[in-house]
This record gives C-alpha cells, structure tokens and sequence, in this order.
C-alpha cells in the first residue's frame, strides 16, 4: 500500500459528515475497511514504539496518538452505524415495495449481504404472515427444529427402567451399553453423568 493509499483521520471525517447530512449511503471505496484497519494498527503500532521511547516529547506525542485511535474509532463506529440504519431501511422499504433495489452501488460487498437478507426476511414474513393475515387465512406454523430427534449415547452406569416425558419408557440400560435415545433425554442423562456422547467402539 502506497503513501498516496494510505487513510488519514481528516478523510474518516469528511466520510462522516458526508454520511450524516445525506440521506442515502455515501460511496465508499472498495478497499475501505482495508484501508480503515491498516490505519488503526499502524497508529497502534507507533503508539508502541513512542511508549516503549520513555521521553517527555514521547510522551505527549503518545498521548496524542492515543487520542487519535480513540476519536478515530468513535467516528467509525458513527459512520458505519448510519451505514446500517439505512441499509436496514432501505431493506424494508423495497421488501414492502416487493421489488429489490437493482442499484446497490454505494455498498460494499459485507453491505450487501446485510441487504440481502434484510430484504429476503421481510419478504418472507410478508408472504407467510403479513398477507396471509390482511386475508384472513392465516394458519400459525409449527416451528421446525435444526435439532436432531434422537442423538447417540454410551451408558457410564446401570438405569433402571424409568418413563420419560414422552409417555415412554426407556430401559433398563446397563454399563456400556450404545443406545439412540431422544435427544432431550440424552441431554439430561448427559447432564447427570450417566452417559457419554455417541456410540462405543465395540470391542474386537
């Protein structure tokens, strides 16, 4: 990265007070957070180095330094925050238009997957929920778990039959044994030292 590359304090705030008095995003270059991370460790870097010197001039040029990263961050964490806010909105305004932004020129690449998926699950509510609703035909989902239903485990220790939850019964289990149980009970037998994670290698 060259000298001309290089992203000076001035340059974050003249981004900023871009970004604040505009309603739309403001264009970034590509390589922004590039840019905005070298710059941060190198005045890091240096911040080090004039610590680590140990003279009064050293000092204060440390203390300068560190006043600079600080406001720094501050103006970043503000500019990429409004950055957010109207993604986010421009993501629910063309949801509800039911039509994309075909001009996402102003994002950077991370920016427009945020878009993407702002848009896609407002539309998806929208569509199984909103609409529905308005037409009166809607009918509440049951919630699909990522979950496995069952999850292998080894006993540690004998168990005695018992009921579960489910209104059935499970065991006797004996040490050792490999059993497929529902996943909620191999969590409390799991919990209660009863049993270990997955199936036993058996024995030649």
């Amino acid at each position: 990265m060259g000298e001309e590359d290089i992203l000076t304090y001035e340059e974050l705030r003249n981004i900023q007070r871009k970004e604040r008095i505009n309603r739309s995003l403001q264009p970034l270059e590509p390589d922004f957070l590039k840019k905005v991370s070298s710059y941060l460790d190198k005045k890091k870097e240096l911040l080090q180095k004039t610590i680590g010197d140990g003279n009064r001039f050293s000092v204060d040029m440390g203390n300068k330094i560190n006043n600079e990263v600080s406001n720094a961050q501050r103006v970043l964490k503000d500019i990429m925050e409004r950055r957010e806010s109207k993604i986010m909105l421009q993501g629910l305004m063309d949801a509800r238009a039911g039509v994309p932004a075909e001009n996402v020129l102003n994002m950077l690449p991370l920016e427009k997957g945020i878009y993407k998926n702002i848009f896609e699950a407002i539309s998806k509510y929208r569509k199984e929920c909103f609409y529905p609703l308005l037409a009166g035909q809607f009918v509440q989902k049951e919630l699909v778990s990522d979950e496995p239903s069952t999850q292998a485990i080894t006993l540690l220790s004998s168990v005695p039959e018992f009921l579960w939850k489910d209104s059935n019964k499970y065991g006797p289990f004996e040490e050792g044994d490999s059993v497929e149980v529902p996943s909620e009970l191999a969590k409390f037998l799991l919990a209660q030292k009863k049993a270990v994670a997955g199936k036993q290698m058996e024995k030649a």
